[in-house]
């Protein structure tokens, strides 16, 4: 199992072998990449017989935490993060460990790419609502229960609830994780309202 530093060791390294690899298909020289995890030393003509121009293409890097958006500052040309995550963390965590990574590189943040997947929750009716409310409550309570994403909890300080439902992942109570997910956690973790709403307040 991969410690928290070794995971974000291994995703720089990968956009490496990526970016190893382009680079192969677009100027045609040898690939030679060896790191610590991945290596890459074949490039059949096959792959490179163009005239190039195209350059690399984008890369956009998943991040929770600090250290893999750190991560993806230095190595990729964007961050998406999790749909699990509040308007607080998306401020004190991502954003401004972007701003001040971009400052230490000397990077505009023009040239970084922020997309941020929500929860949604709305219906046409109040059954449909009332549905799709449940079904985020059951959602926030399964991401609550992965230890790397306690981060978000622990942010509100709602740290417990992941040892709650944690627990409940290890008796098989995978039915039961909605149970600890208050009303007040829902509304921090989604974006609840009828549909004319839902834009604001995603704004």
């Amino acid at each position: 199992r991969l410690g928290l530093g070794q995971f974000v060791m291994r995703g720089r390294e990968y956009v490496a072998a990526l970016h190893a690899i382009w680079d192969s298909f677009e100027d045609g020289k040898p690939l030679n990449f060896e790191g610590e995890t991945y290596r890459h030393t074949l490039m059949s003509p096959e792959f490179t017989a163009y005239d190039g121009g195209f350059g690399r293409p984008k890369i956009m890097l998943g991040a929770v935490g600090p250290g893999m958006t750190r991560a993806a500052v230095d190595v990729s040309d964007g961050l998406m993060t999790h749909s699990f995550l509040s308007e607080k963390s998306l401020r004190e965590i991502n954003h401004a460990t972007i701003l001040e990574r971009l400052e230490l590189r000397g990077k505009p943040r023009s040239e970084f790419e922020l997309q941020v997947p929500l929860f949604i929750a709305t219906g046409s009716n109040e059954e449909e609502y009332k549905r799709n409310l449940d079904w985020h409550r059951h959602r926030i309570g399964f991401y609550a229960s992965t230890p790397a994403y306690k981060i978000q909890l622990d942010l509100h300080g709602w740290g417990d609830v992941h040892d709650i439902t944690k627990r409940m992942t290890k008796e098989g109570r995978w039915d039961d994780l909605w149970q600890p997910i208050t009303d007040e956690m829902l509304d921090t973790f989604a974006v609840c309202g009828e549909p004319k709403e839902i834009a604001p307040k995603i704004k």
